[in-house]
């Protein structure tokens, strides 16, 4: 899949929200930040594609799953693998 626009501007939205970007900022700094949106999500998509390859339809932790268990039996959506060490 290829990252589209609308994922973009959708990205950025959703990012501004979250106060992850300041609603007003100057032009170079949008286009700098659209670039870096640019590449978090074909990063992604990119994750996604090879974990797809290598998952078994429908099996605990494979895109079509319900996620991953940890070693205590809880499950755990992909975003914990993301931010593991980032608090």
């Amino acid at each position: 899949m290829k990252v589209t626009t609308e994922m973009i501007d959708a990205a950025m939205k959703k990012a501004t929200e979250a106060g992850l970007l300041p609603r007003h900022a100057r032009h170079e700094d949008v286009s700098i930040n659209r670039e870096l949106i640019r590449m978090v999500l074909t990063a992604a998509l990119e994750s996604e594609r090879n974990h797809a390859k290598a998952s078994v339809p429908n099996a605990p932790g494979s895109p079509g799953g319900m996620g991953a268990a940890d070693t205590n039996g809880v499950r755990r959506s992909g975003l914990s693998k993301l931010t593991a060490g980032v608090f």
